[in-house]
């Protein structure tokens, strides 16, 4: 009677722990360890399905269903039939950006082209600067890069309500400066109605695109990043002496923006123009 006893409790046990008797020795068989999930440093493990007699997943005393077999699902559209044990990696600092269930929200800024001789300038004395660079074209930024609070559609829509009201302006372009030592960047800085250019900024970052910037908001025009300080100044020497041969207009009319998103790493997409006193018209 105590035989019979011990039985049906190991019995009980197993079912408890979800595998049945042949899942028992099947794994007895090929060496597969303890059941139990440890985590690691890297690895978080998840028991997704146990062998059946015939190979496939059949679900009842030998499957065992856990929260990570939806993840795993969603990732292959299957579970895994033919494995006994299926691991899963643990979503820390090193693989939180690589991972599919986590990955970095894109970010969105507004720019306004500078297509005028101007613009032209830039974009050859960044070429002369850093000629590793790819090719960017040059551009005011009106709303530095962020993540936006919701959807690319609800981000325009707003957009496109506060640029209607905001008429086009020009503004003036003026000395050239750096940012050194807070960045190695050079740019030149926008004189006459700068303010208005804050004033837009203020207005636009809110709602869908409010974001905490790093640094106080000044309107400038980019030439280079450069890799270090050091080469930032001399970066800087050259470009003052470039600006003060430039014989071309200053002057940039502003009345259409562009909404951008980042796609890879200094590779960024238009996704829609937002007139200035007018009318958005979506992509």
């Amino acid at each position: 009677m105590h035989a019979l006893a011990d039985r049906r409790q190991k019995r009980r046990r197993w079912r408890v722990y979800g595998y049945s008797r042949w899942s028992r020795y099947h794994l007895g068989a090929h060496g597969y360890q303890n059941q139990k999930a440890e985590p690691q440093d890297d690895l978080r493990h998840s028991r997704i399905d146990l062998h059946s007699h015939d190979g496939r997943r059949k679900p009842g005393k030998g499957f065992c269903e856990t929260p990570l077999d939806d993840i795993f699902r969603q990732l292959t559209g299957k579970l895994d039939g033919c494995t006994a044990i299926r691991t899963l990696p643990s979503i820390n600092d090193r693989t939180r950006y690589n991972s599919p269930l986590y990955m970095a929200s894109p970010r969105y800024a507004l720019v306004a082209y500078v297509k005028s001789p101007v613009g032209e300038f830039v974009e050859n004395l960044r070429r002369e600067l850093h000629p590793a660079l790819p090719h960017l074209a040059a551009h005011l930024t009106i709303l530095p890069p962020r993540p936006i609070q919701g959807t690319e559609n609800a981000a325009l829509q707003m957009l496109a309500r506060i640029c209607g009201q905001t008429e086009p302006f020009e503004v003036t372009l003026d000395g050239m400066e750096s940012f050194v030592p807070t960045t190695p960047t050079v740019y030149i800085r926008v004189a006459h109605d700068a303010s208005r250019l804050r004033e837009l900024h203020d207005q636009l970052n809110t709602q869908t695109l409010a974001f905490a910037e790093e640094w106080p908001y000044t309107p400038h025009l980019t030439i280079v990043k450069m890799p270090t300080e050091q080469a930032a100044e001399q970066a800087l020497q050259i470009a003052r002496e470039r600006w003060r041969q430039y014989s071309g207009t200053r002057r940039i009319m502003l009345d259409r923006l562009i909404f951008v998103r980042e796609d890879a790493q200094n590779c960024w997409v238009d996704l829609a123009p937002v007139p200035l006193g007018g009318t958005l018209v979506m992509p």
